[in-house]
């Protein structure tokens, strides 16, 4: 089921919840999943386990509103850790490939379990880091949750992008053509990402662009390839 177009400025707090219900039986399953995991593999903070969903997943859920993908998009999640944003954006956009990638061996048997338990069949996993994959593994779009500092992660993952395809721009208010890197963090964000020579940003507050619970001071940065 693809995603209702809602325009930024019209996503309150119950239009995002009735996104949010096309997918609740999912991502319901996935939070028991990720926090009986974190059990024995640290993969969350244990403080955040009952509210798993409002403070992780409901923010990767965020940015797929924000930036619905093309069916067929080919998306690489770079330092999944628990499979966010990767294991959410999945479920959203079914007719998509993720590969859900990280360097640390039991992080990524962990999703590895997640997407086999979850019948996710557009999702790989691998054990790797962004800079070691093949010279010419390059992929549409590239995500990313609070892996390294923003210049660093983009430094790793730009070069990674595919050339973006002939396609009609969109309207830049609602359904922004997502070829590019998707970002999501927070805290104060600087504009130490122009001395790599890349574009401007756009920027979606979590709090203000979409009132969901825990979203105050997380953003989601999109910087697209053109």
């Amino acid at each position: 089921m693809g995603i209702p177009s809602i325009g930024v400025q019209l996503i309150t707090a119950e239009s995002f919840a009735s996104v949010v219900a096309q997918w609740r039986e999912p991502l319901e399953a996935y939070a028991r999943l990720l926090v009986e995991k974190n059990q024995v593999l640290n993969l969350i903070s244990r403080r955040q386990e009952d509210q798993v969903l409002s403070w992780h997943i409901f923010h990767c859920v965020a940015a797929g509103v924000f930036l619905p993908f093309a069916d067929g998009e080919e998306i690489l999640d770079v330092g999944t850790g628990g499979g966010l944003p990767g294991i959410p954006l999945a479920i959203m956009f079914p007719k998509c490939r993720f590969t859900l990638l990280d360097s640390i061996g039991k992080k990524i048997y962990a999703v590895a379990e997640f997407v086999e338990k979850l019948g996710l069949r557009n999702v790989s996993t691998f054990q790797s880091r962004v800079e070691s994959l093949p010279p010419r593994k390059n992929f549409d779009v590239i995500t990313g949750r609070s892996v390294a500092a923003l210049p660093q992660f983009l430094k790793w993952t730009w070069p990674r992008l595919r050339k973006p395809s002939n396609l009609p721009a969109k309207d830049q208010e609602t359904d922004l053509p997502p070829q590019g890197v998707i970002y999501i963090g927070g805290g104060a964000l600087t504009s130490n990402w122009r001395m790599l020579g890349l574009p401007q940003p756009r920027i979606f507050s979590l709090a203000s662009h979409c009132h969901i619970s825990n979203g105050e001071g997380k953003w989601v940065a999109y910087f697209q390839k053109t």
